[in-house]
This record gives structure tokens, sequence and C-alpha cells, in this order.
């Protein structure tokens, strides 16, 4: 997992990293990206199966607890809840949420000049 940031390929690294647990409620307006409109090589990591929390605990060189992964993300939706509004199942495969957040993240990147 700490290979994902240290084997960045931009010098400096991923100014902006995004963890999206498989479970939890997606609100592109409420995840504070304006904050964050100065990046230039973004990150969003899916947890799959296991979730972001699951990857860090059976990840040793991490050094972590599942509890603290939020620490290695500027924006971090954490397990717990659905993923997509009254999705009406307990979760959704993670190819399906890839194409629901980029989907929702898209339009509020390109708003903010971000998306070239």
């Amino acid at each position: 997992m700490q290979a994902v940031f240290d084997e960045c390929p931009y010098e400096g690294g991923y100014d902006l990293k995004i963890g999206c647990s498989t479970n939890r409620t997606f609100d592109p307006t409420t995840l504070g990206l304006e904050k964050h409109s100065n990046f230039k090589h973004a990150l969003v990591m899916f947890g799959g199966l296991e979730s972001i929390e699951g990857i860090v605990e059976n990840d040793e060189s991490t050094g972590m607890k599942a509890s603290e992964c939020g620490r290695l993300f500027d924006i971090y939706m954490d397990d717990k809840q659905k993923n997509l509004y009254e999705q009406g199942t307990r979760a959704i495969r993670t190819e399906e949420a890839i194409l629901v957040v980029m989907g929702a993240l898209y339009p509020i990147m390109k708003k903010l000049g971000l998306s070239k």
C-alpha cells in the first residue's frame, strides 16, 4: 500500500490524495475539493472488497491500524455507509464505484478549472 505513494512518478508526489472506501456515502459537493484547487497530480484510491481499511490492516509496511488509514489522504471517505444515494443494496462492486465517483468528481473539477 505504501508503495503507491512512495513510487509516485511525479516529483513531490501526489498533491491531492482521495481515498474511497467501498461502503461510504458519496456526496461530491461536501468533499471540500475547493481547498485543494491548486493540485497538479491527484490520486483517487478505491478499496475493493477489503476496503482501504482492510488493505492497511494487512500491509505491515504502513505501521498503521485500520482506523488510522484516513491519515494517508487529503480527502477520505471512510467505511460504514452506502456509496450511492438510495442504492438499495449493502455494497456495490468496485468497478461500479469507480464510475460513480469519477463521474461525480469530473464536473466539480471542471467547474474549478482543474481538468485539462
